[in-house]
């Protein structure tokens, strides 16, 4: 059994298609034998398909991100893996607003007015954005973008090489932030 690490290693080292081709699959059978044998004897319940769930998400992200997935412990990694792709020690916040969400606490009619309040609040906050930055600009994108997938401007401001652009998106999301603020103080 060669080492997860060692094919992690010689896969992101390998010019030749086909023998990345071969390491790849060499990695993803050595993650299903170590999914299974910890599953095995840590008395997880997780279905087959977890573990190869598991080794087809390790697979991917080596071939999209070409750096190393599991960097140290790759059976301390699966294991975690496994623990939490357990559907039943899993926990999701939807879980938490289905139980909240009973019949008689909110009707569909006031659910929809809710959706609709909030599209018009994020329309509120991409004209703000648009009145703030040149149309078309990749700031101005950026924002828009980050504004409706909800992701955190850090996380995109961190991967901006052009230091003009990453301290105009900051400046942007700045004001954003402060708009938002004012909003909440004064609803």
């Amino acid at each position: 059994m060669t080492g997860i690490l060692l094919l992690q290693e010689q896969y992101l080292n390998e010019t030749d298609p086909a023998l990345k081709e071969e390491i790849l699959s060499s990695l993803y059978t050595e993650v299903v034998k170590l999914g299974k044998f910890l599953a095995q004897i840590k008395h997880y319940p997780n279905d087959i398909d977890d573990i190869y769930d598991i080794a087809s998400d390790i697979s991917c992200r080596l071939i999209e991100t070409q750096e190393p997935v599991i960097k140290s412990a790759p059976s301390a990694y699966i294991s975690s893996a496994i623990y939490f792709k357990n559907k039943s020690t899993f926990h999701s916040y939807l879980d938490d607003l289905d139980e909240s969400l009973q019949p008689s606490d909110i009707s569909t009619e006031e659910a929809v007015i809710k959706s609709l309040q909030m599209n018009d609040k994020t329309q509120q906050y991409i004209d703000f954005i648009k009145s703030i930055t040149t149309d078309g600009s990749e700031v101005q994108e950026l924002a828009i973008n980050c504004l409706l997938d909800n992701i955190s401007y850090k996380d995109i401001k961190r991967d901006i090489s052009d230091q003009t652009t990453k301290k105009e998106f900051n400046r942007v999301m700045k004001q954003l932030k402060q708009q938002i603020q004012e909003d909440i103080d004064n609803a």
